[in-house]
């Protein structure tokens, strides 16, 4: 029960202040009933206790994604890369968050400096085919979705994906026909 539960992680909360899980855990029952505003302020309390605390960050940034506050995002994005900058879910994260921003070059560069660091991540390869899709980069696209089926290759996790992204590539290749950009020129 939801009103149990914010009262059982407010009560922890009265219980010890300076301990930022209960606040994060408050926040999130409070994100999951679109209360934004109560949402926001759980965080805002975990991320005082807790600057650099990546959970903390991860959970802000999504709630100020979901509200189409991308600005405040892409800042928390920046300070969550600074707290874990050899980590690929923070650049990835930021990807993600200047896609849905519609700055798509910073998503293509964030994407990049993730795959920097895991070549073989396909959720960022999946961005990042996306990313140059969103930019008209038809080629870079078709050569990123080829790349991530040949890491999937046969794995039956991905077979439905998989199958969809080829069908994708075909679909690009139709598309890119006599333009110079794609497979048949």
């Amino acid at each position: 029960d939801t009103i149990q539960a914010i009262s059982f992680y407010e009560h922890a909360i009265e219980q010890d202040p300076q301990n930022p899980t209960p606040h994060v855990n408050l926040g999130l029952i409070q994100a999951s009933n679109n209360e934004f505003k109560q949402a926001l302020s759980a965080y805002q309390s975990a991320l005082n206790l807790s600057p650099n605390d990546p959970t903390v960050l991860t959970n802000l940034i999504a709630l100020y994604t979901s509200a189409g506050q991308y600005d405040d995002a892409l800042e928390l994005c920046r300070t969550l890369e600074e707290a874990v900058p050899d980590a690929t879910q923070p650049k990835q994260l930021t990807g993600a968050v200047a896609y849905a921003a519609g700055q798509f070059e910073l998503a293509l560069v964030a994407y990049q400096n993730a795959l920097d660091l895991n070549p073989k991540n396909i959720e960022v390869l999946q961005g990042i085919a996306s990313t140059h899709e969103a930019l008209d980069n038809t080629k870079a696209a078709q050569e990123h979705w080829q790349t991530w089926l040949d890491l999937v290759g046969d794995d039956p996790t991905h077979s439905e994906a998989a199958a969809h992204v080829t069908e994708h590539l075909k679909a690009l290749a139709t598309l890119t026909i006599g333009t110079g950009q794609g497979l048949f020129p």
